[in-house]
């Protein structure tokens, strides 16, 4: 599926739509829509089939092969029939920027996630301090 990704993109370009739209669309995870943007997967039959059912007027054979026009009627393809340099740099560059907002997010979540650990690793502290304090609390009482 050589160049699905920008494909992907410049449909999603063409609608409008974001990454996180196109996946509530198809009811798959913001992940997913990430992944095969940054070519970090390959599309499988169940996205594919959903994409196509969402826009049936894109050519499965451009989709998923890049050959033919963009859609099944010649008078809604873009005005060229092939990706231009300027057109492949931005798609690149819209890529970048979701992984780039994806990474964001992530670093927010391991910082979220560092202060949590912190807190367990204060909180065990503290009840194994208690434990202590009962032990010897038993201790003096028994003697």
């Amino acid at each position: 599926m050589d160049n699905f990704a920008i494909r992907l993109k410049m449909l999603m370009d063409h609608y409008n739509i974001t990454a996180y739209r196109l996946a509530k669309d198809l009811s798959c995870s913001n992940a997913t829509v990430l992944n095969l943007l940054s070519e970090k997967s390959v599309p499988g039959y169940d996205f594919l089939s959903k994409l196509l059912n969402k826009f049936p007027t894109v050519n499965a054979n451009w989709l998923m092969m890049g050959r033919e026009n963009m859609f099944i009627d010649p008078g809604q393809r873009p005005a060229s029939n092939y990706i231009s340099v300027s057109d492949e740099v931005k798609s690149q560059q819209s890529i970048i920027a979701l992984l780039k907002e994806n990474m964001a997010l992530k670093d927010e979540k391991i910082a979220l996630l560092t202060t949590e650990l912190r807190e367990y690793r204060a909180a065990a502290k503290l009840l194994e301090t208690t434990k202590t304090d009962i032990a010897v609390s038993k201790e003096i009482r028994n003697k």
